[in-house]
């Protein structure tokens, strides 16, 4: 099913669910990876339940605390009536419909518990059961993964619907652990430009809080936005481009110096967009191209990344801010030598990747439906 799925949507993560429960070692839970509904891997929720409304995919990840369901369905465990409560409480359907192929899991008296024979046995639509009550061992591993992330999610206090987990896409395999898979042909050219290498002097506990804006325009000059801005606290600010309008050297200048005014981040990191580089040489040339001068700042809180890495607070950071042909600068052709050699040129280390556009096949459609 993995290869199916991954043929259809491409690039595969595990999605971690919105309504997942907070986890307590102290009490039981149940929890299903859902791989299809109704044979599609992916999906809007219509039928009811708490996802009522929301876009779901294949590998999505729900844990619900059982301690305070019905007492109903919490007689027949080992019948599938956990499970079955599970689903409807989410999606509003009934597994005995076997329209959703899935596999569940347990966490009960303080045992993480891998088998369902109820939910693990059966043939659903779109997929077909080994027979065998437990999960694989890779289903095994993702769940263990997964648990530990809602725990790390619960002591940050961070919202679980927007996190995901990757799959190793090289070997077709569900992950050990949440490390980036990376193309073995890709070089690895990051180049510094003298951006600092800082270090974390908090304890490995501590969280980083990162804020991610964009496409802006000119808003950094409004004193609404600039309000709102200052009334953030973090450790990082990304602008991920189009901060201007027109691409002029004054747009780039007064933005620039509005970074270096904020003194509620830590670290401020930003790329150029397609708006933001109308004038510039559109050519691509790597990091070998001299910035303009308005874009480098002297603050060494500020980064502007061209195809090139800084590293602050032990993250690997790497920014591009090219996008398929579109409008304005910083433009490649689709599906191009050019454009291979852009995404080849981001470090395998790299921890987060800062771009103009959207990653293939997630959101990545314009009005018009056409794909960018």
């Amino acid at each position: 099913m993995y290869q199916c799925i991954k043929r259809k949507l491409g690039t595969v993560t595990c999605k971690i669910s919105y309504f997942c429960d907070e986890f307590d070692e102290s009490k039981n839970y149940a929890g299903a990876i859902i791989y299809s509904i109704d044979g599609e891997y992916e999906w809007k929720n219509k039928e009811g339940g708490k996802a009522n409304g929301f876009k779901g995919r294949s590998f999505y990840l729900i844990i619900q605390c059982t301690n305070d369901w019905p007492e109903s369905y919490l007689k027949e465990a080992g019948k599938g009536r956990v499970h079955d409560y599970l689903l409807k409480n989410v999606l509003g359907i009934d597994y005995n419909q076997k329209r959703i192929a899935c596999g569940g899991f347990a966490y009960v008296n303080g045992e993480l518990k891998f088998s369902s024979i109820w939910l693990n046995r059966i043939n659903q639509t779109g997929a077909e059961s080994d027979g065998d009550k437990m999960l694989s061992e890779p289903e095994k591993d993702l769940i263990s993964i997964f648990l530990s992330r809602i725990v790390q999610l619960n002591s940050s206090k961070q919202t679980p619907n927007r996190c995901s987990m990757p799959i190793n896409q090289d070997t077709d395999q569900l992950p050990v652990d949440e490390t980036r898979s990376h193309d073995p042909c890709a070089t690895s050219t990051s180049v510094s430009h003298g951006h600092p290498k800082s270090s974390r002097t908090d304890s490995e506990n501590d969280v980083i809080r990162i804020v991610c804006i964009s496409d802006t325009h000119n808003g950094h000059s409004k004193q609404e936005f600039d309000d709102k801005i200052r009334k953030l606290q973090g450790d990082i600010l990304i602008h991920a481009g189009d901060f201007g309008e027109r691409g002029t050297v004054k747009e780039r200048k007064d933005f620039r110096r509005w970074l270096e005014s904020l003194t509620n981040f830590q670290y401020k990191i930003y790329i150029a967009g397609n708006m933001d580089a109308i004038g510039l040489d559109v050519k691509y040339e790597g990091a070998q191209r001299q910035k303009h001068p308005e874009l480098v700042s002297r603050d060494s809180t500020v980064m502007y990344l061209e195809n090139e890495s800084c590293e602050v607070l032990g993250i690997k950071i790497y920014g591009c801010p090219y996008t398929p042909e579109f409008y304005g600068g910083f433009q490649y052709a689709r599906r191009s030598e050019e454009a291979m050699a852009l995404w080849k040129n981001i470090p395998k280390d790299c921890n987060l990747l800062i771009s103009h556009g959207p990653p293939a096949n997630i959101l990545d459609q314009n009005s018009k439906g056409i794909a960018l």
